[in-house]
């Protein structure tokens, strides 16, 4: 992680854990990790939401989310519907892969409530 990410990772406030604009990571995964380790921290899983890639095939734009964000779709008829933990949940974090590999954070959503 660079210097931001750093600082958030050794800070002993209440805060340390928790997304800002423009921290950089060394990669998506390591920005993916401290996500998942946040979302822990405010009691809700993380997953690989959406990834956008330029016509070339290289990831330009990785958005991870709650586990519970969206809504299931509706099953066919005559299939038994399975459990979904899916209720709504916009808390997510989107990253923006730079030219040099690194990720810098370009937006994220706070978790106020769970369901």
């Amino acid at each position: 992680m660079s210097s931001s990410a750093e600082n958030a990772e050794s800070a002993n406030g209440d805060d340390a854990w928790v997304p800002k604009i423009g921290m950089v990571f060394e990669n998506d995964e390591k920005a993916y990790h401290f996500y998942c380790h946040y979302g822990k921290e405010m009691g809700f899983g993380v997953r690989k939401h959406l990834v956008k890639r330029r016509s070339s095939g290289l990831v330009y734009s990785r958005v991870f989310s709650c586990y519970k964000e969206g809504y299931c779709r509706t099953t066919k008829e005559g299939k038994k519907p399975r459990p979904d933990a899916r209720s709504g949940c916009q808390a997510h974090m989107t990253v923006k892969i730079m030219d040099d590999g690194r990720s810098a954070l370009a937006s994220s959503s706070r978790i106020i409530t769970m369901n």
